[in-house]
């Protein structure tokens, strides 16, 4: 909060009749809320315009609190992939993060948390093959990519008979992880676990029943999909199934990428960090270039921002949009 009307990119007034008490008990009412720019890149929101408030107060907690935002917009993520999702800009909107520590989100450690014994997944590993044998049907006929290979690890539920005659029949390579080597093995219950702990954690958020475990889970890993990043491609699953934006675009709609806008409609666009401007730049230079005014020398018109301009109605009819 703050006193200074003068340091506000857009103030809202409020309606209310709220008051902030100073520490010697005298009272000022807030006025407003709105935008302060510190930078060109560092804005802080919901910042109240307060009467008669000769400091400034910064919370520490709001600021942090548009991290958690973005985290629980993104089902709780970890706070190393937000931030490094930050600094890469693969999330339109989501602003520049930096890495704290000792940051702890309660809703993640809850939904981390075991409350009773799993059931053993052995007795689910049998039902692999048709899960797999149905995604790569849908997937070969969805996708405008030629499927070569499936990966998967060593365990028995994918090294076995069917699935060997499912890959030959339909000229797969089935490539499996290096033997023996901890990282590479149990991936699938790894994956598993990352999406029960993500649908547990938003369903605990909200306190949603548990009839609502489905669409938690179908919601996780629609946004897993989309947000981790594949090591040494730097790309998520969707992208490297369906293509970048640019690529959908031009494939569904024939559009293609001519780059950042320039012009529109006759007006000249200038986007940066601070915001989109339009200008007349360049139609500024074609009129001097038109009339042959190249040569003359700049000279400053002083003229006062009141003063009310009126139509000469015995004057000459010109094209208004030369002048």
């Amino acid at each position: 909060m703050t006193g200074h009307r003068k340091w506000f990119s857009s103030l809202n007034p409020v309606n209310t009749k709220e008051y902030i008490t100073f520490g010697d008990n005298g009272q000022g009412k807030v006025l407003g809320v709105g935008s302060v720019s510190l930078s060109t890149k560092l804005s802080l929101r919901k910042v109240a315009f307060v009467r008669n408030l000769g400091f400034n107060l910064v919370s520490v907690l709001q600021l942090l609190d548009e991290g958690f935002e973005w985290q629980r917009r993104l089902v709780h993520l970890s706070f190393d992939l937000l931030v490094r999702l930050s600094s890469m800009g693969l999330i339109r909107g989501l602003p520049k993060l930096k890495a704290e520590k000792d940051l702890v989100c309660h809703l993640c450690r809850h939904g981390k948390m075991v409350a009773a014994s799993h059931t053993p997944v052995s007795q689910f590993k049998d039902e692999a093959f048709g899960f797999v044998r149905d995604l790569v049907l849908r997937l070969r006929n969805k996708s405008h990519k030629a499927m070569r290979a499936i990966g998967s690890d060593n365990g028995g539920e994918f090294r076995n008979s069917r699935f060997k005659n499912f890959c030959r029949d339909l000229g797969l390579e089935h490539q499996f992880s290096s033997p023996y080597t901890p990282p590479q093995n149990g991936v699938v219950e790894h994956k598993n676990r990352t999406l029960v702990e993500m649908a547990w954690t938003m369903l605990d958020e909200h306190r949603t029943p548990r009839r609502f475990w489905a669409e938690a889970v179908n919601t996780a890993c629609y946004i897993a999909n989309r947000i981790f990043l594949r090591a040494f491609l730097g790309k998520t699953s969707y992208e490297l199934q369906f293509g970048s934006f640019a690529e959908q675009m031009s494939r569904e709609f024939e559009m293609s990428l001519m780059g950042e806008i320039q012009f529109f409609l006759g007006l000249q666009i200038k986007q940066g960090p601070e915001g989109t401007f339009v200008h007349q730049a360049k139609y500024t230079r074609d009129i001097v270039k038109k009339f042959e005014m190249g040569d003359s020398n700049p000279m400053t018109t002083p003229m006062s921002t009141n003063t009310a301009l009126d139509a000469d109605e015995d004057g000459e009819v010109v094209d208004q949009k030369e002048f």
